[in-house]
């Protein structure tokens, strides 16, 4: 018979055991869990992890309890994803001037989004970016595409970056109110900001349960924003954030959190406690061979 060379042997042996189905899928699932491990170190190495995990100012700028996106797909909806408008880029929406008046500076910036979507957003923030010696005063208007305008946020500047929570503000709450109340003669205790200003103005407007949204259906939403500063080299920006409804792969947490990143760091941690387990129980077969011999019954 002819002899056949080791490496021959192998490649048999190989061909065997991927003809069973379940080495295939073993070896499937292996590579898989390889490839994910190298993708969460490279892109999410331990010490970013441990660092941002907990630190809820890292995950701020995303949607809370966000559903994935392939949901909208899935169940035929189309759901909002984020709105990032920033008036330090160079955009088409984005429209910005300074006037110098005699004793003070006038800045304005419009910042101009479409909303065709099926639900309401989640939450509306902003952050605000100036310079000043002296504190200055900002006042934002919501103009919808109906041409309704309400004050949105107005106040005085103590920093040179302000976050503002304007869907839980209390100014901004107020001022829901007070539109609500001029328009339909009635009160409402606790309003939600961005169902009442994404909706269609009519009874009913303050429920996400009965509201209907105001889509833009051509004619855009506008924000608009205006700082009263007293000195020639101030400056103003801002970048607003509309939080949708849809995140990402797996969407967040109660806190914000991509929930793909504790997914691909399952990967690396069940491939160590694999190897491990591997390592020891070979580490303990050799063991008893050594202790016991080949023949487990000497």
């Amino acid at each position: 018979m002819p002899r056949i060379n080791s490496a021959s042997r192998r490649f048999v042996v190989l061909s065997d055991l991927f003809g069973y189905k379940s080495a295939t899928v073993g070896f499937a699932i292996i590579m898989l869990v390889l490839i994910l491990s190298v993708y969460a170190i490279i892109t999410y190495p331990p010490s970013v992890v441990s660092r941002v995990w907990s630190d809820p100012d890292y995950w701020r700028d995303k949607p809370v309890l966000a559903l994935p996106t392939w949901y909208s797909s899935l169940m035929s909806l189309n759901l909002p994803p984020n709105i990032v408008l920033d008036s330090r880029e160079q955009d088409s929406g984005v429209l910005k001037y300074k006037v110098s008046l005699n004793e003070y500076v006038e800045h304005e910036i419009t910042l101009t989004f479409n909303y065709d979507y099926d639900a309401f957003p989640s939450e509306m923030n902003a952050y605000v970016y100036a310079k000043f010696r002296t504190n200055p005063l900002i006042t934002m208007t919501f103009i919808r595409p109906d041409g309704r305008e309400i004050k949105l946020w107005s106040g005085t500047l103590n920093q040179n970056e302000t976050f503002i929570i304007l869907s839980n503000s209390p100014i901004t709450k107020k001022n829901v109110q007070e539109y609500y109340l001029n328009t339909f003669g009635e009160y409402i205790y606790d309003p939600t900001t961005e169902v009442i200003l994404f909706a269609v103005e009519k009874r009913g407007m303050e429920s996400p349960a009965t509201a209907e949204v105001l889509k833009s259906m051509g004619k855009s939403y506008k924000i608009k924003i205006r700082g009263t500063f007293f000195e020639k080299d101030s400056e103003l920006n801002v970048r607003l954030i509309i939080y949708g409804k849809v995140w990402g792969i797996l969407g967040t947490d109660d806190r914000r959190r991509d929930l793909l990143v504790p997914l691909i760091w399952g990967a690396p941690v069940a491939l160590s406690f694999g190897i491990s387990l591997s390592v020891i129980i070979s580490l303990l077969h050799t063991l008893r061979i050594f202790v016991v011999g080949r023949n487990p019954l000497k």
